[in-house]
């Protein structure tokens, strides 16, 4: 009897109590939902490129109503494609894709020796009328030393050092206005305003590039992105 009596009690203590206070009723214990594998939300397909992701939202369309999905442009650099808020599935909205790019961008507002400037400059940049007139200049710079520098905030005046005795001066105009590979390929890479900076450091001339736009590339390269995917995607693009 004694037994019974333990066992009954051990089994009361599994049993979820529910409480009434007022005219709400509370429970000491949490209850989890087991769902079905259909409500269980996917691990997002990668993809590196928007195209990529245009090609797995065209194969997806033929099990899911397109007028269900949709796409967010999160950053100049990442693209999500979601499903709707499932009120039967306690609210949670399916993440079937993301298209980010692994982009090493240049580094503004720092300083760069002249070799690697260069190098940066004609590989991370689209070709522009600036960019041909810094590599101009920055070719005049080479191996030499500055020994006045004028700036007036609008332009820069360098004196340098071209041999013994023998000086010259180069003329910096800014903002300079360059094309940086910042966002995916299949969209046009805004332009940005820069300032073009020189000087001394080690021995040796440096140069450095300074945003001068407030971020509205970011605005501009959302936009290209939303257009470009407006047009190769027959869903609803945020952006």
């Amino acid at each position: 009897m004694i037994l019974a009596n333990f066992i009954d009690k051990i089994l009361s203590l599994g049993k979820i109590q529910i409480h009434t206070i007022g005219e709400l009723e509370y429970s000491k214990e949490a209850l989890y939902r087991i769902k079905s594998p259909d409500q269980t939300n996917p691990k997002p397909r990668i993809f590196q490129t928007l195209m990529g992701l245009v090609e797995y939202i065209s194969e997806i369309q033929d099990s899911e109503e397109p007028e269900d999905l949709f796409i967010i442009v999160q950053s100049p650099v990442e693209v999500n494609l979601l499903g709707p808020m499932d009120p039967d599935n306690d609210n949670i909205q399916f993440h079937y894709a993301q298209a980010t790019l692994p982009v090493k961008n240049f580094a503004f507002n720092t300083w760069h020796s002249l070799e690697d400037f260069i190098l940066q400059l004609m590989s991370m940049f689209h070709d522009t009328d600036d960019r041909q007139n810094i590599l101009a200049v920055l070719s005049s710079l080479a191996n030499k030393h500055i020994v006045e520098n004028n700036d007036d905030q609008f332009s820069q005046s360098l004196q340098i050092k071209t041999g013994l005795t023998t000086k010259a001066m180069v003329e910096v105009k800014n903002p300079v206005l360059l094309k940086p590979f910042r966002t995916f390929r299949e969209v046009a890479q805004p332009k940005s305003n820069f300032i073009l900076r020189y000087q001394n450091r080690n021995d040796s001339i440096s140069a450095a590039l300074f945003e001068a736009d407030g971020g509205a590339w970011q605005l501009a390269a959302i936009q290209n992105i939303k257009a470009w995917l407006v047009a190769n995607t027959k869903i609803s693009v945020i952006g």
